[in-house]
């Protein structure tokens, strides 16, 4: 189960939806996360051409092999970070079909009216978590 599912069946359990204030962070969250990982992306590559074209007084082969770790490193970290915080953002984009209530559960019922009586649409994540609360699966 992803984070943001975890967040919003939690959310509809205690029967408190989540506010918009709640979905800003969440979303500034991850872009934060998404940011720092390039960061991240971006400092390894500095570095690897630090390794391999400054004069050190290290062995040829030792920093050729340092090198090859950093670059491992540099691309692997940020692939899979940029993966999960894009999927995050996915989640939290606005839902174009709002989740029925004959899908959901009694609880879930609950969640969808107070949504609608905040006035917001639904995220993805909501609208997966509800249709398939019901039956307890979440619904891609």
């Amino acid at each position: 189960m992803h984070p943001v599912h975890k967040i919003v069946a939690d959310a509809v359990d205690n029967g408190t939806p989540l506010t918009v204030k709640d979905l800003r962070e969440l979303r500034a969250r991850s872009e934060k996360a998404i940011t720092g990982v390039k960061g991240f992306f971006w400092g390894g590559v500095i570095i690897l051409n630090l390794v391999l074209w400054v004069p050190l007084p290290f062995d040829k082969t030792l920093m050729i092999g340092v090198a090859a770790a950093i670059m491992a490193l540099a691309f692997i970290i940020p692939i899979l970070g940029l993966r999960k915080h894009q999927k995050m953002l996915a989640l939290l984009e606005a839902s174009l079909v709002a989740p029925k209530p004959k899908n959901a559960s009694e609880a879930g019922k609950l969640y969808i009216e107070k949504v609608r009586k905040e006035g917001r649409s639904f995220v993805v994540a909501e609208y997966e978590v509800l249709e398939g609360s019901k039956t307890g699966e979440i619904v891609s």
